[in-house]
């Protein structure tokens, strides 16, 4: 129809009926301030077959209606006929003849199986198998043999950190949190304790902290008579005082460079009056025997992978050597058990001590050595009168403690446990003079401790 004869019937029919138009037909019809445009109508289109969609979509049929016209037409009819199914399916399952026009609630899962229950929830909601024990006994190994044989899953190497503690002995002691932070290394330093942590701090008991800071990130430190030797990550060396001195080691970066050929910096330190050591990060090892004024390379057939406090043993992942003198012992199995590298050392009277986190503490002398039972996850060592402390880490249900072994017995016990600190690292052990002091310091904060009262 065009727009004239639009206008001209405008008195004689004054009401349209609404305009619809299938795929296939052209669009005609009135125009006018008061007509759907194209766009708009399209819109009211899919609003439509958006309705139409949500309606069979909640009564889970499909009515199959082929246009809008039809559907209009049938709409009544088909509105009945659903209503006499659905009463008629109801009357069926229960019996009932009531006047209902449909059912009081449909239900979405109707004809679905019920859920199994979980197995780590009861009826009561509560958990009732552990995660570990679900993992260890339902979850099949990685490595796939053939379709549908797996190996079984060895989670034994994460088992060292939940070992069982030793028993509490005659050496008991209380600890309290003198700094919060996160500390990598503490050494004694004449009546107090020097610790590496984001700066470097001197601290004595009941005296306030002195902080010192440093160019570049700490790497390693190492005491040295009423000082600190401290090394950077950028490749510097400083001696640090307790009042705040912070003095360059003349020579030292150039001396690195040129002896290793790489940028590189120490991983760990250790001194004594007659011996400087720093073990790089590269496994390269530098000495120097005249107060670290010349450093010099000890080339060694394997990296290094640690060095004891007094600089004058290392070790790599096969035999324990001195640094200067040439004598060396070969690793026992023991230490070296599912492929670990011992990172620690300690020296003995009779022994070196070596350990890492998967083997645990062993002894190493020239009679023979010892596997220290109960030590895995060590992460420090301290040797003093005939004891070795050992740190070891918190893991996800145990917090950190500090563990001693008599060395005459070989009799091992647990001196204190840190409350608070389950995930946490015990990074090192230090013991200064005054009342027998410990200190502790642990990615949660700097410790001290004193023997618990009688």
């Amino acid at each position: 129809m065009s727009q004239g004869a639009a206008a001209a019937d405008e008195d004689v029919v004054p009401d349209l009926p609404p305009l619809v138009r299938d795929a296939d037909d052209e669009l005609e019809g009135p125009a006018g301030d008061g007509d759907l445009e194209l766009g708009a109508l399209e819109v009211l289109e899919d609003a439509v077959e958006e309705d139409d969609a949500l309606a069979d979509f909640e009564l889970g049929i499909d009515l199959g209606l082929g246009s809008e016209t039809e559907a209009q037409d049938d709409a009544a009819e088909i509105q009945l006929d659903m209503s006499e199914l659905l009463s008629r399916a109801d009357e069926a399952e229960t019996g009932a003849d009531d006047d209902r026009s449909g059912p009081e609630q449909l239900d979405a899962a109707e004809g679905l199986s019920e859920p199994e229950e979980s197995i780590l929830q009861g009826d009561d909601g509560e958990l009732h198998e552990s995660l570990e024990d679900l993992v260890e006994g339902e979850l099949p190994g990685i490595d796939a043999d053939g379709e549908g044989d797996f190996e079984e899953a060895d989670f034994g190497q994460l088992e060292f950190a939940d070992e069982e503690r030793p028993p509490e002995g005659p050496l008991a002691f209380e600890a309290r949190r003198e700094s919060e932070g996160d500390f990598s290394f503490a050494t004694n330093v004449g009546m107090g304790v020097a610790a590496l942590g984001r700066d470097l701090i001197f601290v004595r008991a009941g005296a306030a902290a002195r902080a010192v800071v440093l160019p570049a990130s700490g790497s390693a430190l190492a005491a040295l008579d009423d000082r600190v030797l401290v090394a950077t990550v950028t490749g510097g060396l400083y001696f640090a005082h307790p009042d705040g001195r912070l003095i360059a080691v003349d020579g030292y970066g150039e001396q690195l460079a040129s002896a290793v050929h790489r940028r590189s910096f120490a991983a760990r330190l250790g001194a004594s009056p007659s011996l400087i050591t720093a073990l790089l990060d590269s496994g390269a090892l530098l000495s120097s025997e005249d107060g670290a004024t010349t450093f010099r390379v000890h080339p060694t057939p394997r990296p290094v992978r640690a060095l004891s406090p007094s600089g004058r043993w290392a070790a790599d992942e096969t035999r324990v050597f001195q640094v200067i003198g040439g004598q060396e012992r070969a690793l026992p199995e023991a230490a070296t058990v599912a492929g670990a590298v011992p990172s620690l050392m300690e020296e003995t009277a009779d022994h070196v001590a070596v350990a890492s986190a998967e083997a645990g503490v062993v002894l190493v002398g020239a009679g023979g050595s010892h596997a220290i039972a109960g030590t895995q996850g060590a992460s420090a060592l301290l040797c003093r009168d005939g004891l070795l402390w050992i740190g070891v880490g918190g893991s996800a249900t145990q917090d950190a403690a500090l563990l001693v072994l008599d060395l005459s017995t070989l009799r091992l016990t647990t001196a204190l446990t840190l409350a608070g600190t389950r995930g946490e690292t015990l990074t090192a052990v230090a013991r200064s003079e005054q009342e027998g002091r410990l200190w502790l310091s642990t990615s949660a904060g700097l410790y001290s401790a004193l023997p618990s009262p009688d």
